[in-house]
């Protein structure tokens, strides 16, 4: 089975032949072929969650070093991440990944007061299943050191929860038109909707 890693941005191109380099990764690649084969026998939320999670390994070298924001230990005070992943389960447009850059960004100065989001390293990965079915998803990578927060005590499951949310529903809602007028009831940066994502630090 094909699989064609694409990218964008400052993303490096690493071929599925590098990758074949780490002993875990034809054991990696097995799973995620059989993720592809419950999805295209049966297409449903549970067969989805399967592919996405056993995609994301897929797309790098040493896939345990990444940790999910929904595990405590990923946002230890005492460890700070120094890079940031998002994950898609669809193929986001040029638009969408400068939405979800400018709405990770804004959460991260509101709450940490830190340094600058990177520009984002993109990468898609699709997976060519037959009958139709294209299984498709989108990495998306920043650098940022959690440890220059200018914040006394640093808040990053705070951070991280806002960026979730500003990623689904935008950036808060202008009450004023201190920006130019016309710009009360506005948000600086729109938010993607409904769509899966997924967030991870290191």
């Amino acid at each position: 089975m094909p699989i064609d890693c694409k990218t964008v941005s400052n993303c490096e191109t690493v071929s599925p032949s590098e990758r074949t380099a780490s002993s875990d990764y034809s054991e990696v690649l097995r799973r995620f072929e059989l993720a592809i084969a419950a999805y295209k026998a049966q297409a449903d939320p549970l067969t989805l969650l399967l592919l996405n999670k056993s995609a994301i390994p897929l797309m790098d070298a040493q896939p345990h070093t990444w940790q999910s924001i929904d595990d405590p230990a990923a946002l230890d005070p005492e460890q700070p991440f120094t890079a940031i992943r998002a994950v898609c389960d669809q193929r986001l447009s040029d638009a969408q990944v400068g939405q979800l850059t400018g709405c990770l960004g804004y959460a991260l100065q509101a709450i940490l007061a830190g340094p600058e989001l990177s520009l984002p390293n993109v990468a898609y990965l699709e997976a060519p299943t037959g009958s139709g079915i294209q299984a498709a998803f989108t990495l998306v990578e920043f650098a940022y050191d959690a440890r220059l927060s200018g914040r006394t005590a640093p808040d990053y499951v705070e951070a991280l929860a806002k960026a979730r949310e500003f990623i689904r529903d935008g950036t808060p809602i202008r009450t004023t038109n201190k920006a130019g007028a016309g710009t009360q009831g506005t948000r600086l940066v729109e938010g993607l909707g409904a769509v899966r994502l997924s967030l991870y630090v290191r």
